[in-house]
């Protein structure tokens, strides 16, 4: 049994890394996947990021990580927001899935008259271990929430950000 589990976990990755980063939250429970993550720091103030990974391009990663921080104001009562601070860092890891034995066996018997005759074959697949390489893109920004539009450059409507970019980043 463990052996088809390594295998479905294998091939569940190879698939997975093999795909453009879905918009979801992130999970610690399998960081090749990506997402994005937030926190607050203050009353109206978040830090947000979008990890996302080698096949998810970076106009998608950018446009996520403000639909993110369009939904976050929203969910904590703000309709505006302001980015004050941002960044990008590229990571890089390898995994290594263990090797594996895939064996199925059978047994014939064969009755004739008061005999029988009974043979066994066995056959062994074995996978070697397997190395994947991974690399993932992630955009973090600071931004600063207000109830109503701040006398500022570069302010961004939440609403105005769910309604334009929300049809090719959350499609529901």
């Amino acid at each position: 049994m463990k052996i088809y589990q390594n295998l479905l976990i294998f091939t569940l990755l190879l698939v997975l890394v093999g795909c453009k980063t879905p918009y979801q939250r992130q999970s610690a429970m399998n960081p090749v996947i990506g997402g994005y993550a937030d926190y607050r720091t203050a009353e109206n103030i978040f830090t947000v990021s979008f990890e996302g990974n080698k096949n998810t391009p970076s106009h998608f990663i950018e446009n996520a990580l403000l639909y993110r921080c369009a939904e976050l104001s929203l969910e904590n009562g703000f309709d505006y927001f302001l980015v004050i601070d941002s960044s990008e860092e590229i990571k890089t890891g390898t995994s290594v899935l263990p090797a594996t034995v895939l064996a199925e066996s059978s047994t014939t018997t064969n009755y004739v008259a008061n005999s029988s005759s009974s043979y066994q074959s066995m056959n062994a697949t074995v996978m070697p271990p397997q190395v994947i390489t991974w690399s993932n893109k992630t955009a973090s920004v600071k931004i600063v929430t207000y109830k109503q539009r701040p006398n500022a450059k570069g302010v961004y409507d939440s609403r105005e950000i769910i309604k334009y970019l929300g049809p090719s980043i959350d499609p529901k």
